[in-house]
């Protein structure tokens, strides 16, 4: 997730930054809006999206050893570490409530502006009791009594508004309002607000001016009504901000560079594409292993892994944590010694204890359904290994059926960092039904196998 939103973040800024420095000082105004909001939707979609590319050229068999797992009980109470992602979450809704109840408030003081309504022309206009500079919102013009002349409103003064409802400019600003209020984090939203209404008033410029051939006495009106105060973030009003700018643009001519720049675009959308959706390669069909080829496995895998199994005659396993060598193996510990040996806080909570269970934890399904999941998961083009792979997936499950704490011990790190990621992704938010002893459902500790053969 952190990084999808980093590649939004990146692909926003070189599109705004491409905006900046070709675009917004050429006089095509009505492209320029259609990229900015083009630019927003692209930024926040297609890093999000997902292209699966072709398996790479090797063939795997993925072989996935059954239920004869270990499982070691943990009766010792549990110290829950602090959860980042539940902080992160909390902190995240906090802040956007906060923008919420901003963005509200701007939108409740637009609607409860008082004032006495006409129809003029078609359009709504509200004259406000109060002295107000000239704006419009939603489909709306708000204008105080002072712009009316013989109970008629200044023409320059209605042909801008009239410009902002026609091509409906609130809705432009109330998409990045919203998008500034859910995705706070991006720091370039308030670059494209400042550039959509700047282009927003260019476009309005633009008509008044192929009706009011005196441009210096229109720029003389912008500049008396820039110098009143603007309330609310949320509508078109005359802003001292962008008068510079505007000045500018009315005297601009198209250049010849004008159709070049629009070409450009679309390369840097196709690069942008490229480089920000997410790829993953198709994974080679998985073989499960059969029963009868666990055996086998089993045996190849003893004097490898870090945990020993004791299958005994009763079918129970007693699982101990000590390390398995060719030539020695340690006594196991009794859960008194194992529990005076180390404080609670600093022990491995992958770590067994010597306990044998009274029911195993049970996967949802059972085990075939797990080992499905996670051969279907599993990315075979990741690796580029020779020969056999092997490698041991050990996770804790907790006495609520939640899993976590996954570690793979083998000899291979990226084929131990698939499977890690594979097993995660296959239990995905699955609660497992806990293991019991005594009747109580305890902490279990699942070590899953793994065996690929490469040809």
């Amino acid at each position: 997730m952190i990084m999808v939103l980093l590649r939004i973040i990146m692909v926003s800024a070189v599109l705004l930054g491409f905006y900046f420095l070709f675009l917004e000082k050429e006089k095509m105004f009505r492209f320029n809006r259609f990229y900015l909001l083009t630019a927003l939707v692209f930024s926040y979609a297609v890093p999000c999206m997902v292209v699966t590319l072709p398996a790479a050229d090797h063939t795997a068999a993925l072989l996935v050893a059954e239920p004869a797992v270990s499982q070691m009980v943990g009766l010792t109470s549990e110290k829950k570490a602090w959860n980042w992602d539940q902080a992160g979450l909390w902190i995240y809704i906090s802040v956007t409530l906060c923008f919420l109840g901003n963005f509200l408030v701007s939108l409740l003081k637009i609607i409860n502006l008082k004032g006495c309504d006409h129809n003029i022309h078609s359009f709504k206009i509200r004259i406000l009791d109060r002295s107000h500079t000239a704006f419009s919102f939603w489909n709306t013009m708000y204008i105080s009594e002072d712009y009316m002349r013989d109970k008629q409103i200044e023409k320059r003064i209605f042909l801008h508004e009239k410009a902002h409802l026609r091509q409906k400019h609130s809705l432009d600003l109330i998409f990045i309002q919203l998008l500034m209020v859910f995705s706070w984090f991006n720091p370039l939203l308030w670059g494209y607000r400042k550039a959509m209404v700047n282009n927003h008033e260019f476009l309005a410029d633009e008509e008044v001016l192929q009706s009011e051939t005196d441009i210096r006495s229109y720029c003389n009106l912008i500049l008396h009504e820039s110098m009143l105060q603007q309330r609310f973030p949320l509508v078109n009003s005359f802003n001292f901000n962008n008068t510079k700018k505007r000045f500018s643009m009315m005297n601009t001519q198209k250049t010849k560079m004008t159709n070049l720049k629009k070409v450009m675009t679309f390369p840097l959308f196709v690069g942008l594409a490229v480089w920000s959706v997410q790829k993953i390669h198709a994974t080679v069909p998985s073989a499960v292993i059969t029963d009868e080829k666990y055996q086998k496995i089993q045996k190849e895998f003893s004097v490898n892994v870090s945990s020993g199994i004791n299958l005994q005659e009763n079918g129970q396993q007693d699982v101990y944590a000590e390390k398995v060598t060719t030539d020695t193996i340690k006594k196991k510990k009794t859960v008194e010694e194992v529990a005076k040996a180390e404080p609670e806080e600093n022990k491995n909570p992958l770590e067994p204890l010597p306990n044998p269970y009274d029911i195993a934890a049970e996967f949802p399904g059972g085990m075939g359904a797990l080992r499905k999941k996670f051969a279907e998961v599993f990315n075979v083009s990741q690796l580029n290994g020779k020969g056999t792979l092997k490698t041991f997936v050990s996770f804790r499950i907790s006495q609520d059926g939640i899993v976590d704490h996954f570690k793979a011990e083998g000899t291979d790190a990226a084929f131990n960092a698939e499977a890690e990621k594979a097993i995660i992704a296959a239990n995905g938010n699955t609660v497992w039904k806990p293991a019991e002893k005594d009747g109580k459902p305890v902490s279990a500790v699942f070590k899953f196998p793994v065996v690929m053969n490469f040809q």
